[in-house]
């Protein structure tokens, strides 16, 4: 490699170190790739660009996230702190470069992919979760990556960071990473379901309705991602529905497309103000969940008289409304039709 090309590396990693983070990712942390100003996205775009070889690149990222020189045996003369901190940036900085790199072709054969899988295991959260995003990037609509990844039980891997993982943006990265891989792609969604996906997802699901709220809120991120993911299933398997059914899926679709509405609240005063609040916030994850009921309710036995007396009750509210919260509720109140009127 010139001297040239290396200096870029070298001045990237360097930057990577000044900026990286030094901790795990706190709960309320946030994407540095979403974060990038355009002069510092120029300036990346500009470093990688100065080196024709798209190979040398590669090998030298997957070196970078082994913790290694570019002779990938020497270790990088860095603090463990360092390193972690540059590590995590290198896997920021990974997804906005992502698209101008051949993944299946490059990538996983000089050592990307193996890097990948070692960091979704490390102590530290933060690295975990973060290449947890960048496989769930690699991977999307992309059968070759798909396939390479399979061969590596990436979903075994992911399915235990969703299972038992302490960090909750880890988990939900995981099962970020899980979604990507199986979409469109038969043999992983095979495997996903043979390796107890959908105990996987009655987890996740079962998890954040039995914790405390703020917790609940806290785990909000994942809840939506396993209800997002269910229709794309059906879509894939229509059978699945049944299986839904009578694994109790259907059902835990049905709680969420209730959650977060008060049960009793005055129409004036600080009570009400908050019922409010409360409502809105569940908002998006009642339409996801209401989009998975139909999916699953469509194709299998349909609700049962319980859960669909409470989504019926549903209905008489929201045709109480009035004005512009009439308008608001439309949408909800027809996803609500629909599920009920499923066999």
């Amino acid at each position: 490699m010139s001297s040239n090309k290396m200096a870029n590396l070298n001045a990237i990693l360097r930057w990577s170190i000044e900026h990286g983070h030094k901790e795990d990712a706190p709960k309320d942390a946030v994407s540095y790739a979403e974060e990038m100003s355009p002069e510092r996205r120029e300036w990346l775009k500009e470093a990688i660009e100065g080196m024709t070889n798209y190979e040398d690149v590669i090998d030298i990222v997957a070196k970078r996230l082994q913790g290694m020189e570019e002779d990938g045996v020497t270790p990088l003369q860095l603090s463990e702190a360092d390193l972690v901190a540059a590590q995590e940036t290198t896997l920021e900085e990974m997804l906005t470069v992502i698209d101008n790199i051949d993944f299946a072709k490059d990538f996983g054969q000089i050592g990307g992919a193996d890097a990948l899988l070692s960091l979704l295991q490390s102590p530290h959260a933060g690295l975990r979760w973060r290449s947890a995003e960048v496989v769930a990037t690699v991977v999307q609509n992309n059968p070759a990556c798909q396939a390479m990844m399979l061969e590596r039980n990436i979903l075994e891997t992911l399915m235990n960071m969703v299972e038992s993982d302490e960090n909750p943006i880890a988990r939900t990265k995981a099962f970020l990473g899980i979604s990507s891989q199986v979409r469109a792609h038969p043999p992983s969604l095979e495997s996903f379901l043979k390796k107890g996906g959908v105990d996987i997802m009655m987890q996740a699901l079962d998890g954040a309705a039995n914790n405390e709220r703020d917790e609940q809120m806290l785990n909000q991120a994942l809840v939506k991602k396993v209800l997002f993911f269910i229709p794309a299933i059906v879509f894939m398997r229509p059978t699945f529905s049944n299986v839904g059914n009578a694994s109790g899926l259907l059902e835990r679709c049905v709680a969420f497309s209730l959650w977060g509405i008060p049960n009793e609240v005055e129409a004036d005063g600080e009570e009400g103000k908050e019922g409010k609040e409360e409502e809105d916030r569940g908002g998006l994850l009642r339409e996801s969940a209401l989009k998975a009921a139909v999916a699953l309710a469509t194709g299998s036995g349909g609700l049962t008289a319980e859960a669909k007396q409470r989504l019926l009750e549903r209905i008489v509210d929201l045709r109480k409304l009035e004005g512009e919260e009439k308008m608001y509720a439309e949408d909800e109140l027809n996803l609500l039709k629909e599920v009920t009127k499923a066999k």
